[in-house]
């Protein structure tokens, strides 16, 4: 598999005061705005970001089938483009795939379809850097109640499969 699709939710919390001062219509604060909520709008800060969930096989005849849960730490930090035109954001994840009833890290998944044993490898994406530029890069927001904000992210990923083909 060549392409794979990853999204990304975000939530930030914005005052009420902050929201009457802040466009997000506008791409410069659009994308400053993401920025400060996904890493920090301070360059020599590095933060982690954490993910963590679940995922399910699905069958459009039988109902959901919860295969494993996930965590995912994500570690990055900005710089600002030349010429103010936007920033670069430089960072590496790693994410692990779980046991939901146990929650221990998976080494080996037992396919319940095939009954086989296959070897769970986890993900380390290194680096995970990527340009956003003010005026191409447009973050999908909606407004929830007291005073926040749901920011949301598709990022697509391209890039040759680790996995042997049989």
């Amino acid at each position: 598999m060549k392409k794979n699709l990853f999204f990304l939710f975000c939530l930030v919390a914005l005052t009420a005061s902050a929201q009457k001062k802040l466009n997000l219509g506008s791409a410069k604060d659009n994308l400053n705005a993401y920025m400060k909520m996904r890493v920090s709008l301070d360059a020599t800060e590095q933060p982690v970001f954490y993910a963590s969930g679940a995922i399910y096989a699905y069958d459009p005849e039988k109902p959901w089938k919860h295969l494993f849960d996930f965590e995912m730490y994500n570690i990055a930090r900005m710089e600002k483009m030349p010429g103010d035109s936007g920033y670069y954001l430089i960072s590496r994840e790693m994410l692990v795939y779980k046991d939901p009833k146990t929650g221990e890290i998976l080494k080996e998944w037992l396919n319940p379809w095939t009954n086989e044993k296959a070897e769970v490898i986890p993900v380390w994406n290194d680096p995970v850097n990527q340009r956003f530029y003010y005026g191409r890069f447009k973050c999908p927001f909606q407004f929830l109640a007291n005073g926040r904000v749901n920011l949301f992210n598709d990022v697509p990923l391209s890039y040759p499969s680790p996995l042997k083909k049989k």
